[in-house]
């Protein structure tokens, strides 16, 4: 019974790889095109700080620490 609460409350185990993967790509869109579209800094400004934030928040409620990591 016990165990089942701690699935309930617990979230999934957070996939680092997609998170880097996603972050990499962005970066690396924006660094690509932002000599010809400078607004992309503001965007990627706004982008990042949200992601941070939106992830710093899931990382500490929602997904449950890994095993291992490397």
């Amino acid at each position: 019974m016990q165990d089942d609460l701690n699935t309930l409350y617990t979230g999934e185990e957070i996939y680092a790889y997609y998170v880097y993967s996603s972050v990499y790509s962005y970066l690396w869109v924006v660094l690509t095109f932002s000599s010809g579209l400078p607004i992309l800094y503001i965007f990627t400004f706004f982008f990042f700080g949200l992601f941070y934030w939106v992830y710093k928040y899931l990382l500490l409620k929602s997904y449950k620490r890994t095993d291992n990591f490397n």
